[in-house]
């Protein structure tokens, strides 16, 4: 098994990551390490030479409120185009110092507060006073928005971003549970550790998860049991991206992309340390999480760290505790950059473990449950310069390392607890991720060029029989944004190769393992044009490919917490998704609606099927990867209404319907119709909010499927933000299905045993400093 050289494995992942971030740790330090360029082709300057020719400028200012003319402490002070931020003193006071001259576009932000943008033009050695008054945002449009966000290394069209309030208003035990009262969002779960958002009925590998835009390095998308390795506790913010956005990381998410920064590699340099604590607590399961984040400066290198820890017992529903659902974790980061004005040298490195529960006695699973450990430490390093050119503005590079293992743990019966090891696996991943950003040409506004590079290893121990796989996969890709009178396009173009070999070529009753070699092209195009100031329709056309994974490919073997025995498929051939969408948005100051309805066919989309058959090993139900051609359509409706300046109304509908075409049945696992209304009220630092969410009975049922009843539940949050002595403050309380109602939702697989939670009391206390 692979427990028995763990702890070998152990000391050379944490040899690695020490080496590495010793190096760069030397990099970043020494002023004369690899800070030089000679490229005549791309006119590229050096740093030293750049120094001498032209003298610096600095920016400063104070925000207040627009209302109260009272300073506004802890904003945001973003330089887009060259990614250089601040954060303001507790006076409002700012300072963004060593600036190059040229045009700029700053962005300010806060919680509690309306983003405010205003583009400048800075001469050399130019001290200029910008002053910003922000408003305070009692009405917040999910309109689409552009971000250029170089937190996360992003300069692409951003969907929606949950941030501030609302972030801490909805702020879950995971990721999944946090986003999904998204419009057209979900969640699958097996007991709430391992629950996985769900994007208009895909999930997997059909929606990427990424944190500060790099892949998790886990293998979530692989079982419905294992969990993503990611707390939002520390999260600055969460980002959904669909459409030709989502190929600048994949070729395979038709879904779309979702990705949860932390910004753990730093981006700026206080004059003195900032940062935030949190503590949150809820009821229905004794649960507590704590979470704190600093940043700072010594000179020009930016510091910054984080630690989380999170305890919850097992989950309380209004028929009763659901056993084996405890959750504890613990994770922390540590990253050091240097920043200059011609960008930043960084590094970090992340440590995330957890122990979860897995119930048992529901169809599919285990009878008594199964417990699993995981771990992943990983290192990531990322070089991002601004360019003088006559092509090129930015170029980026980032490295991540990553190791993840986890184990399965059956029940003892001897003993009475989980300490017999049932299965064991282990990823070793190495990223490479390179991008050109591309000044203004022709008709393009903005545009990136790309490289993708990864290998990996994935080994399984244990009762499962998965050879142990390397796989190297490379990817190229462009896309571009452009403005054209009433037109707003995209545009992204990829190219994909993946090739997983097993160390051992073996011949099986279901193929034979084998070398495969993948490659496909995946693009995209989206429109949006504006028919009047408040009316605008857009359209968008995609091509998506997945590239099957090791399990799909190689598996073979019991998988305890599914409850089944799980083969792939040698022979199976990637899966290609074409989806097409249109929207209709009509947005004033007080009033907003938008409709979207989306269609999505795929050929040879990979599901396990049950065979009908049982494994002559375990007494356990057959599952093959198969593919089959699926129809998936729906709609999504958005509406806010501000009714004046301290109330508020909006609500989101959702539906989507999933068929497999060649047998006319539906697919299974889809959510049915669901929504989400929602009234607030706001005064100062004071939110108060009551909402409804409702669920529709889904009777489409793929085979084996059990049918559910629809739902309406209640529940209300308050929210208080204020200063007092030199810190932000801000309480935030819910109560969640407060009428303690009985509810089953349908991608749940415990449902045939217990309910979804009961009545639960959240409270968030966070500070800033």
């Amino acid at each position: 098994m692979l427990k028995s050289y763990r702890f070998a494995t152990r000391m050379a992942i944490q040899f690695r990551i020490a080496i590495l971030f010793c190096i760069n740790l030397l990099v970043i330090i020494h002023p004369g390490l690899g800070m030089t360029f000679n490229c005549p082709e791309c006119d590229f300057e050096t740093v030293n030479a750049l120094d001498q020719v032209q003298p610096r400028s600095v920016i400063t200012g104070r925000i207040t409120d627009a209302q109260t003319n009272g300073a506004i402490g802890w904003a945001t002070i973003l330089v887009v185009e060259t990614g250089r931020n601040t954060t303001a003193h507790e006076d409002g006071a700012y300072t963004l110092s060593n600036l190059l001259a040229g045009e700029y576009t700053l962005r300010v932000q806060r919680i509690g507060y309306e983003p405010l943008s205003r583009k400048i033009q800075l001469n050399a050695g130019d001290t200029l006073r910008l002053d910003f008054q922000l408003r305070t945002s009692s009405f917040r449009s999910r309109a689409i928005e552009v971000v250029a966000d170089r937190i996360s290394g992003s300069e692409v069209q951003v969907e929606r971003r949950l941030d501030g309030r609302e972030l801490r208003q909805q702020l879950g035990r995971t990721l999944a549970e946090t986003l999904q009262n998204e419009p057209g969002m979900s969640q699958s779960s097996m007991g709430p550790a391992p629950a996985r958002p769900v994007l208009r009925g895909l999930s997997g590998d059909r929606l990427m998860v990424l944190e500060d835009g790099r892949t998790t390095g886990d293998i979530s998308t692989s079982s419905p049991d294992h969990a993503l390795a990611i707390d939002p506790i520390n999260s600055n913010h969460i980002e959904i991206l669909r459409g030709p956005a989502s190929l600048v990381y994949t070729s395979n998410a038709l879904g779309g992309v979702v990705n949860v920064v932390r910004g753990q590699i730093p981006t700026e340099t206080p004059d003195h340390f900032h940062g935030s604590a949190s503590i949150q607590g809820e009821t229905v399961n004794s649960g507590v999480s704590f979470g704190v984040l600093s940043f700072g400066s010594i000179k020009n290198y930016g510091i910054r760290g984080d630690l989380g820890l999170r305890n919850a017992s097992n989950i309380q529903t209004p028929e009763g505790k659901l056993d084996n659902t405890a959750i504890q974790n613990y994770h922390g980061s540590l990253g050091i950059s240097r920043i200059e004005d011609w960008g930043l040298l960084g590094i970090s490195t992340n440590i995330y473990r957890s122990g979860y529960g897995i119930p048992g006695d529901f169809l599919g699973s285990h009878p008594n449950g199964v417990k699993i450990n995981l771990e992943r430490e990983q290192a990531d390093f990322r070089f991002d310069r601004t360019l003088d050119s006559e092509y090129f503005r930015r170029m980026l590079i980032e490295y991540t390392f990553s190791h993840y293992f986890h184990e399965e743990l059956e029940m003892n019966s001897q003993t009475n607890k989980f300490d017999l090891v049932g299965s064991d696996y282990s990823l070793f991943t190495n990223t490479f991720n390179g991008r050109l950003y591309l000044n203004n040409f022709g008709l393009i506004d903005q545009s990136i060029l790309g490289i993708q590079a990864e290998q990996s290893n994935f080994a399984a121990g244990g009762l499962t029989f998965t050879p142990e796989t390397n796989e190297l996969g490379f990817a190229i890709y462009s896309y571009q944004q452009m403005e054209q009178g009433n037109w707003s396009i995209q545009t992204g173009l990829r190219y994909d190769f993946a090739s997983p070999r097993p160390v051992r070529e073996s011949q099986t009753a279901y193929g034979y393992r084998r070398q495969r070699d993948f490659s496909n092209v995946s693009g995209g195009i989206s429109a949006v044009y504006k028919i009047s100031n408040p009316l605008s329709s857009g359209v968008s056309i995609m091509r998506t490919v997945r590239m099957p994974g090791v399990e799909e490919l190689f598996t073979e073997g019991p998988h305890l917490p599914a409850y089944s025995f799980e083969v792939g498929n040698p022979n199976i051939d990637e899966e290609v998704g074409l989806g097409a969408e249109w929207n209709l948005r009509y947005a004033t100051d007080r009033f907003a609606i938008q409709n979207a309805w989306y269609v999505n066919s795929f050929s040879n989309y990979l599901y396990p099927r049950n065979t009908g058959e049982f494994s002559v090993r375990r007494p356990l139900p057959i599952y093959q990867i198969t593919g089959d051609e699926v129809l998936m359509w729906g709609t999504e409706i958005l509406m806010e209404l501000h009714l004046n300046e301290s109330f508020s109304l909006n609500g989101t509908v959702s539906y989507v319907e999933g068929t497999i075409t060649e047998s006319d049945r539906p697919l299974p696992f889809i959510p049915p119709l669901t929504g989400k209304v929602n009234f607030q009220y706001n005064y100062r630092g004071f939110t108060a909010g009551i909402s409804s969410r409702f669920a529709s009975e889904q009777s489409r049922l793929g085979e084996f499927e059990e049918p559910t009843d629809g739902y309406q539940i209640y529940d209300a949050s308050f929210q208080y933000i204020f200063n007092r002595n030199n810190f932000l403050h801000t309480f935030s309380v819910s109560a969640e299905n407060f009428s303690n109602e009985t509810y089953r939702m349908h991608l749940s697989r415990v449902k045939s045993i217990m309910p979804e939670p009961g009545r639960n009391i959240k409270m968030l206390y966070r500070v800033y400093f």
